[in-house]
């Protein structure tokens, strides 16, 4: 992020001082969407009002080459691993292949971390720490069912939105 006239991340976010909170993590991602953008294509100049050249973008060019490899199916047993950040935390990809079939495949995402449960050190996981003390209210208010039937609102919002903050997988979103 530039120093020069270019906009800081600062001067886009009023009285940023980050913390734990729900609109902490929101604010996080959409900065960390800026930043990803101005490094690809340069940060924005007030002044001139158009994008540096500072962009890794222009640098890129198409390659002639070939995009994929024939390769021999590996016989007897192979192992290996991935493991990358991606958007929602650490994703990794465990994989055992035997005789040319796939015996043993494990894929750990990000809500598996993000919503671990207290780990061997009793430490607890960061959707866990976040939960703490968010206020829950035991009864909210009425609503009216499809058939027509008065029906109680729960409480648990708030505790939803921040689970919901840490962005899960839609099969964990869905639990």
């Amino acid at each position: 992020i530039s120093d020069g006239p270019a906009i800081s991340l600062t001067s886009w976010v009023y009285n940023l001082k980050g913390g734990l909170s729900t609109m902490d993590r929101l604010r996080a991602r959409a900065l960390e969407s800026l930043v990803l953008v101005q490094a690809m294509i340069g940060a924005y100049d007030k002044v001139s009002d158009a994008f540096g050249s500072t962009s890794w973008i222009a640098s890129l060019r198409a390659d002639t080459g070939p995009t994929w490899r024939d390769l021999p199916i590996p016989t007897g047993t192979r192992q290996g691993w991935g493991a990358v950040e991606a958007p929602r935390g650490a994703l990794m990809h465990q994989v055992t292949i035997h005789n040319g079939k796939i015996t043993k495949y494990q894929c750990i995402v990000p809500t598996t971390w993000n919503a671990s449960p207290k780990d061997f050190a009793n430490k607890r996981g960061p959707m866990e720490q976040a939960m703490i003390g968010v206020p829950y209210a035991a009864r909210v208010g009425t609503f009216t069912k499809q058939d027509g039937s008065p029906g109680d609102g729960h409480g648990g919002v708030e505790v939803l939105r921040v689970a919901q903050s840490f962005d899960p997988c839609i099969a964990c979103a869905v639990h």
